[in-house]
């Protein structure tokens, strides 16, 4: 397999891995009604973060983008998909509780995955795809800021039967 082609495939997964935690947080939407605008937000956003990787692998393809291999590894993706895939399938066939569904969005916010995508790869040479993990990165922090509020939510016994907030957090919270 070249260069490129191995660069290709990393992004191929990466954006499936956007993906899939896109359709977790869309079975949160259809499981916690009063939390729809919560979880609507988010899956959009996963699925914004799928194109943004399909954008920069369609330039690593054509000759006009390159990805640092270096920094992450295929099996590190592949892990971190598996881990997914099992929570989206638990999803589907479990009862689980709003609390649950925030820890498990916490854990894959904060998987070695989304680290790297959050801190290390946006320091690349390549414009394309320094912008393109720059804006994962900061997105990655704000889904990490809502989710951790909504689960101090979720603790306070006061808010508790609170819907989740759908608004976004401004930057800097």
């Amino acid at each position: 397999m070249s260069t490129v082609d191995h660069q290709v495939r990393i992004l191929e997964r990466l954006a499936e891995h956007e993906s899939k935690v896109g359709t977790l947080y869309a079975l949160f939407k259809g499981k916690f009604r009063q939390d729809a605008a919560f979880w609507s937000d988010l899956e959009v956003e996963e699925k914004q973060h799928m194109e943004m990787l399909r954008h920069l692998r369609l330039a690593v393809k054509e000759g006009q983008g390159t990805f640092p291999m270096d920094r992450l590894e295929l099996q590190n993706v592949e892990n971190s998909l598996e881990f997914i895939r099992q929570h989206v399938a638990l999803a589907r066939t479990e009862k689980i509780s709003r609390r649950t569904a925030v820890d498990w969005a916490l854990t894959i916010e904060r998987l070695i995955l989304e680290k790297n995508l959050a801190e290390e790869l946006c320091t690349v040479s390549d414009p394309l795809a320094a912008s393109t993990f720059d804006n994962l990165r900061q997105e990655t922090n704000q889904h990490r800021h809502r989710l951790e509020r909504a689960r101090r939510q979720l603790l306070n016994p006061f808010l508790f039967f609170l819907p989740l907030p759908g608004a976004k957090i401004p930057r800097g919270q």
